[in-house]
């Protein structure tokens, strides 16, 4: 039988002394008689491998160690549950603290990179206006040459 890697040595080896007890053999064998039975060819059907009384009480040890193995199981399932929803609960934190000077530090950032483009727009724009003009009165002037007739020489 394999056991799973979640099982802690202990658990492991009171399974495999169950499963390799006496009465978990003789369950499985009346399990198995019960579930597929021998037809018999002539005459009444042959006998369990194990009387009814021997099968209820090989069966209620059976139940009564596996019920003690799940409750072991479920305990070291909510062991680990606790330490792991702990250390979640403290990454949670961590995270928390350290996004929350970034959302309150993101406004004044951002407004002061609204104001650096502000400004770069405006000194941007002030020449460009005074070199447009410049730039307009120079090309209505050459246009005004260019078209005043043909030069004699």
């Amino acid at each position: 039988m394999a056991t799973s890697e979640h099982i802690d040595n202990a658990s492991a080896a009171r399974l495999r002394a169950l499963t390799s007890s006496r009465a978990w053999q003789q369950a499985s064998a009346m399990e198995e008689a019960v579930i597929r039975p021998v037809p018999a060819k002539s005459g009444p059907a042959p006998a369990p491998p194990v009387s009814i009384a021997d099968w209820r009480s090989v069966a209620d040890q059976v139940n009564s160690e596996v019920v003690a193995l799940w409750g072991d199981q479920n305990q070291q399932a909510a062991d680990t549950a606790a330490g792991r929803s702990r250390d979640s609960l403290l990454t949670g934190a961590a995270v928390s603290g350290a996004t929350a000077p970034a959302f309150l530090l993101s406004p004044w950032l951002a407004n002061r990179l609204i104001g650096r483009l502000r400004r770069l727009r405006s000194e941007t724009l002030a020449p460009a206006d005074v070199r447009l003009c410049t730039a307009g009165r120079t090309s209505r002037w050459q246009a005004r040459v260019r078209w005043a007739g043909p030069v004699s020489a």
